[in-house]
């Protein structure tokens, strides 16, 4: 067990060595900790964080109200006395030590991720001891007074944390549907409405697993609900799926352990549930991905963006379509960011961080690739001698923003061969002076856009953003520089995100309601460069079913198909849970 605990999914609560933390000074300090630990992924400007806790300060009376704070969770920490303190800080920056500190948040997320790569009863484990470490809300309590960038963040944490909860519910409404067991399956439906009764595939889970319950009275009651509450609320009528579903209800198509239905039969034989991802089924979305390369290949800027909700397969598409790539071009490099549920007026650029980072060999930020295997890793290590140069030269103020002159002198001297020019790279970052704060983002995004040509140059890249509806602001201004500012450089840009979160305002729009900033992107994108979005919603269906169940050689007829697509509409990650829990269960052999 690591030292130092932060429990943050309820009312903050500090442990070290087991012990409760007492003697922080206020709430500010509380917070302080909290941000640390939740985004202790990097360092902090040591501005940044004392505009955030105190921003109607000067920047002086901030920066000296920052120093008292760190100065008293320095004695809670007890960081004198440990031989590896907590606490990582200089003149400009803070970073809590990775190796020392365990929030319930992470723990949080590397549960839900831990479903996502298992079925039946391993993923209701790992589900439900995700959703065992919720107490509340994120944060709930902890109030820090006259602060919009703390109420923002804290506001985007817990959205992100409520989507995790939510798939959390989904998903184990589903598994123990397969396992038969309607009782625990109608508990978290019925939660999953209670917190998102707005969310029509929410209400259409309830209602059909009423229905295979065999009451069908109240699934037609949950229907008529769900209809007031989207005209009351939203003054729109349900989708024609949500109609379809409870006229199959009304006519009595759905039976008491309908999934049974499906080998009420001979078992039909199947090779083993098949190994392939969730690409299956995506040849054409692979040739469009192709296209775009041979063209960026070739000198000419491209951007493309898959969409799709949880669970479609973006992640595996853009995975597949990498191992593709660097297992047909040698000189290929791919890189892969991430956005993060994190974002304050400023630069914070998080996702574009994580892609540089990787160009220049950090192991870490080139797990989030993980999937594209070792080529990809080993791919990035050759291609980390020529990065680092280019950004220590070109982009000075983008490595001070992004705090990356550690990580640049760390890899400077694993990648780097002995000689003059290394010295003297890291003579420039080891005495590196901090950049002028007024340098404006424009001048920030110029840099890294030089940096791309000039890396592109040494090789062709290909960038996976991953999660762009959780990017940060600065993330999303930078694509939108590079759209306007990228034309004739061998540089692929393809940006994955969740239709449910950027596509799906009220049509039409409420009056006040917000769009998502990528939506306005992705249409500016669109008026520039035409057709530049691979929509996986569209793409999913029946096709699907039959490639993936096609994808090993099978006996499996039309009957069963038709049962399959039913139960699961043809969505991926439902698609390949209900096969693989069949064949947990016998009901799918060999």
């Amino acid at each position: 067990m690591l030292p130092l605990h932060l429990s943050l999914l309820g009312p903050f609560y500090a442990t070290l060595d087991g012990r409760p933390l007492p003697g922080f000074k206020s709430n500010k300090v509380r917070a302080l900790l909290a941000f640390l630990g939740v985004e202790r992924r990097r360092p902090h400007q040591r501005i940044d964080l004392a505009t955030l806790l105190w921003p109607n300060m000067s920047d002086a009376a901030a920066l000296r109200n920052l120093r008292y704070a760190l100065a008293n969770l320095r004695r809670v920490l007890d960081d004198a006395a440990r031989p590896s303190p907590f606490l990582h800080i200089d003149r400009h920056a803070v970073q809590l030590d990775l190796a020392q500190i365990e929030v319930d948040v992470s723990v949080f997320h590397a549960h839900l991720h831990a479903a996502g790569q298992v079925s039946g009863r391993d993923a209701i484990v790992a589900w439900e001891a995700a959703l065992g470490l919720v107490r509340g809300e994120f944060l709930q309590g902890l109030r820090v007074a006259d602060s919009e960038a703390w109420e923002e963040w804290v506001l985007l944490r817990r959205e992100a944390l409520e989507q995790g909860r939510l798939q959390a519910l989904r998903g184990l409404a589903l598994a123990y549907e397969q396992e038969g067991d309607f009782e625990a399956a109608l508990a978290y439906a019925q939660q999953r409405v209670d917190r998102a009764a707005w969310d029509e595939s929410a209400q259409r889970q309830l209602m059909r697993l009423l229905a295979l319950d065999g009451q069908r009275g109240a699934a037609l009651l949950q229907y008529e609900r769900c209809c007031a509450l989207l005209e009351s609320k939203l003054d729109v009528k349900p989708e024609e799926e949500t109609i379809a579903l409870a006229r199959s209800i009304r006519e009595g198509e759905f039976e008491r352990r309908a999934v049974a239905a499906l080998t009420d039969h001979p078992a039909p034989t199947a090779s083993q549930s098949p190994a392939a991802p969730f690409f299956v089924a995506r040849e054409n979305e692979l040739g469009r991905l192709e296209d775009y390369w041979a063209a960026a290949r070739a000198g000419k800027t491209q951007f493309a963006f898959v969409s799709g909700e949880a669970g479609s397969g973006k992640s595996a598409l853009a995975a597949a379509f990498g191992r593709r790539v660097l297992e047909k071009y040698e000189d290929v490099v791919v890189a892969w960011g991430e956005g993060h549920a994190f974002a304050w007026e400023g630069d914070s650029l998080l996702a574009f961080r994580d892609l540089l980072l990787a160009l220049i060999g950090d192991a870490e930020a080139a797990s989030l690739g993980r999937d594209m295997g070792e080529r990809y890793a080993r791919r990035l290590q050759r291609f980390a001698g020529s990065a680092i140069p280019i950004l220590t030269e070109v982009a000075a103020a983008l490595v001070d923003t992004l705090a990356l002159t550690s990580a640049l002198i760390i890899q400077t001297e694993a990648f780097l061969p002995p000689g003059a020019r290394r010295q003297a790279l890291l003579h420039n970052l080891r005495q590196a002076r901090p950049v002028n704060p007024a340098l404006s983002q424009p001048q920030r995004f110029v840099q890294f856009t030089q940096a791309l040509v000039q890396l592109s140059e040494r090789r062709p890249l290909l960038l996976i953003l991953d999660d762009l509806q959780w990017a940060d602001v600065g993330s999303l201004s930078l694509l939108f520089h590079l759209g306007h500012r990228l034309r004739h450089c061998r540089v692929f840009v393809l940006g994955l995100f969740r239709s449910e979160t950027v596509l799906a305002p009220t049509n039409p729009p409420k009056p006040g309601e917000k769009r998502h900033p990528l939506a306005l992107i992705l249409n500016e994108f669109r008026r520039r460069r035409g057709d530049i979005l691979i929509d996986l919603d569209r793409s999913e269906g029946r096709t699907f079913v039959d490639a993936y169940l096609d994808s090993e050689p099978n006996t499996l007829d039309e009957r069963f198909r038709n049962q399959l697509y039913r139960h699961t509409g043809g969505h991926a990650l439902f698609t390949a849970e209900l096969i693989s829990a069949l064949q947990e269960r016998g009901w799918l052999v060999r």
